[in-house]
This record gives structure tokens, sequence and C-alpha cells, in this order.
């Protein structure tokens, strides 16, 4: 079996530290050639160039030829995903969309249609969902070994240390801290109980993007929800989902031990996920792209089940976009009274 010819979109820090070395992997297992890297910056795709030699370097998508079967795999950033998207599926591409699918719902809906118009496979970069442990977690729940999901308690984040190769990272259209680890976040509940019949949020965005927020939702069976972000606070990152029999926890890591406790117990034990269908060499977040990558090339030759369909992320869409336009100021008890106005007033502005 040739290898699929990959377009790598976006040659940023993502691409540099993420998917060249996921790339690299592929390459030598005879699954993927990198043949065409999309930068408008010509020092970012030179810089990669040097791992993939033979790739032509391109400064947009529209550079690229066309009515071909490739997999384009888009690492840029949030707010070009759509129209980069649609045109690469037009091109005859399957399209394979990094995370936030979009920062709006209306642009991930089209960019589906453009998939089904096209006839192509669009798979939103939801890596996380191939970590044993929340496959592990899903089965636990799935089976009702929890009993009724009672509350979910979620952190994540800590002083931001991400090697971002362009500024416009930071800007407010990209989402901040909201949009970056939340769409992992709140995917995964979604994955786990579905989207959530009522959610709040609060937010620092003093009229620039989001650095710290706080999620609560509520699902029709009173399932409830609790979830903290940030790119300036360490915090104690975790899972805690309790049930009517028992809770689970996980620190949240890719390799990280799922604990699971029930009501009588004293002794935590630890989940075993099933072994994955296809063993990887490659552990940690690396093992979760390469299986994602991995899937979305089975599924464009037919032999698997995409597992990770852009239809999928509408709930969290749905929610992000929420929390997004009806977020309330995040209390900042350290802030004057006059402060505090001030405070509200750039909210708002």
């Amino acid at each position: 079996m040739l290898p699929c010819a990959v377009d790598l979109v976006g040659c940023g820090a993502l691409a540099e530290s993420v998917y060249a070395p996921v790339l690299v992997h592929l390459e030598r297992a005879g699954r993927a050639r990198v043949v065409a890297l999309v930068d408008p910056n010509p020092a970012r795709c030179a810089q990669l160039a040097k791992v993939f030699p033979e790739a032509k370097s391109l400064v947009q998508v529209e550079d690229l030829p066309t009515e071909n079967h490739n997999l384009a795999i888009i690492a840029s950033p949030p707010g070009v995903h759509a129209a980069q998207t649609c045109a690469l599926l037009a091109s005859g591409r399957h399209v394979l969309c990094e995370k936030p699918l979009t920062t709006s719902l209306t642009e991930a809906e089209k960019m589906i249609a453009a998939a089904k118009s096209a006839n192509r496979l669009l798979a939103a970069g939801m890596m996380r969902r191939f970590y044993s442990p929340v496959q592990a977690l899903r089965e636990y729940l799935t089976a009702d070994f929890l009993g009724d999901p009672i509350k979910v308690e979620i952190a994540e984040g800590g002083r931001f240390g991400w090697n971002a190769a362009s500024p416009k990272f930071f800007e407010p259209e990209n989402g901040g801290v909201l949009f970056d680890l939340g769409s992992h976040v709140l995917d995964l509940l979604c994955h786990f109980f579905g989207g959530p019949n009522t959610n709040e949020s609060f937010s620092d965005a003093l009229g620039g993007t989001h650095t710290n927020c706080l999620l609560t939702a509520r699902w029709p069976s009173g399932l409830q929800a609790r979830v903290r972000l940030s790119w300036d606070t360490p915090l104690k990152a975790g899972w805690r989902v309790v049930g009517s029999r028992g809770e689970c926890r996980w620190d949240g890591s890719a390799d990280g031990q799922l604990l699971i406790k029930y009501q009588e117990a004293k002794w935590w034990l630890h989940a075993q996920p099933r072994p994955a269908l296809q063993p990887s060499t490659t552990s940690g977040w690396t093992a979760a792209f390469v299986r994602q990558i991995e899937n979305v090339l089975s599924a464009m030759e037919d032999r698997e089940k995409l597992l990770t369909p852009a239809e999928d992320v509408l709930p969290t869409m749905r929610w992000l976009e929420t929390a997004q336009n009806t977020a309330k100021l995040l209390p900042q008890a350290w802030l004057s009274a006059e402060e505090q106005v001030g405070a509200i007033q750039a909210f708002h502005s």
C-alpha cells in the first residue's frame, strides 16, 4: 500500500512541535508522505523543510494543486480554519482540522456541509479521545459502573508556556484559553455525557482574550459540571467524576492512571482500558496523535470508521459559542470598588 500524500497547512509551533514528529513516525512506517508545507511566513516553511526536504513550500492553500485525494492537516490559527477547510475540501482533499474546529458554530456547520458536498472526510483534531484513560473512563460510564452521574469537577491550566510562533495565537478572535484548553475539556464532557441543556461562564477577558475561565453546566439528568481553565495560574489539574455508586479520578494526562472507588470500598483501584486495536510504538500524547491520524487514513481507505467526524463536535461548538457570548466577569476580589466598576465597563466594551 502506497503512503498517503499529506499537505501540512500551518507551520507554526503546533506543526513543528507536534505534527512534525508524528508525521515523521508515520513516514517511517510507510503510512504517510508529506508533500507540501503551507504557511504565509516563508521562514516557518523553511524550518519544517529541514524535516521534510522533498515537500514543496507554498504560501497559501490556493497554491496547492486541485483534484487529488491527499490528506490535508490544518494546524493554522483557528480564525482561518473555516476558509482553509472549505477550500481544501473543494480541491478534492480529505481534511483533519486541528481543534478548535473553528470559533463559530455557523462556520462549523458550513465546513461540514462543504465536506458532504465534496464527498470528502472532515475529521476534528480531538486527539484526547484517543488517550487510554479517556477510553477507559468512557467504558466505565457506558457500563454504568459508577451509577447515575452526579457531578464532574475539572481543572486544567498553568502559566502559559507554549512556544507560539505568531502573536495571532493570542488575538481575541482565536478564543483564548476558552477555545484552547476548553475545546478539549468540553469535547470530552460531550463525548461522555452529550451536550448540557444549561451552562454559565465567567471570564477575565477585559476587552481582550480569555486568560482565565470558570464554566458550569447542567444536564437533564441532573448531572452538574464545574470547569476551571487558566493560562496564568497553576491549577491542580485533573478530573473527578462522581456517580451514585462511586467515583473516578484522573490527572488529565495521556498516560495518567484512572482511579476508581466504589462507595463502600476503602481503597482506590486502577482502572484498565482495553488494549488498543493497533498497538503503537509511541506513548503519551504522541501515541494519541498517531492513532488519530491512522484512523483518518484508514477511514479514507474505507477500512475503518472515522472516530472523530466533525459532526461530533457540534455540541462542543455550541457550548463554546454560548460561553463566549454570554460570559460574565470573573470575580476578582483584589480589585477596589472603583477598579471593579472599570473592569465591568472594559468587559462589556
